[in-house]
């Protein structure tokens, strides 16, 4: 028993169209997705720039000891050897 090509082609063709329009959708859909992660990361590097810049410039207009001891005493929770350190017991 013989087939023709035609009605092998007209059943093949069809489904090998609908599995790559399945695969050209996924892949828009990923491409999507990347570009929206993309442009939030562009945003955050844009930010954290920003963040640096200020930084920067707080650093050079300020002397080095100043900002050593602010992020010291900030970040670390240090003092001076002369202070003296009162807590808050009540907002523990």
């Amino acid at each position: 028993m013989k087939i023709p090509v035609r009605r092998i082609a007209r059943f093949i063709i069809p489904i090998v169209l609908a599995y790559a329009l399945i695969n050209l959708s996924d892949a828009l859909e990923k491409r999507n997705r990347a570009l929206d992660e993309l442009s939030m990361l562009r945003e955050q590097a844009f930010s954290l720039r920003q963040e640096n810049e200020a930084l920067q410039r707080e650093i050079e207009e300020s002397s080095l000891d100043s900002v050593i001891a602010a992020v010291a005493r900030e970040r670390f929770g240090l003092v001076m050897p002369d202070e003296i350190v009162f807590y808050d017991a009540s907002a523990h």
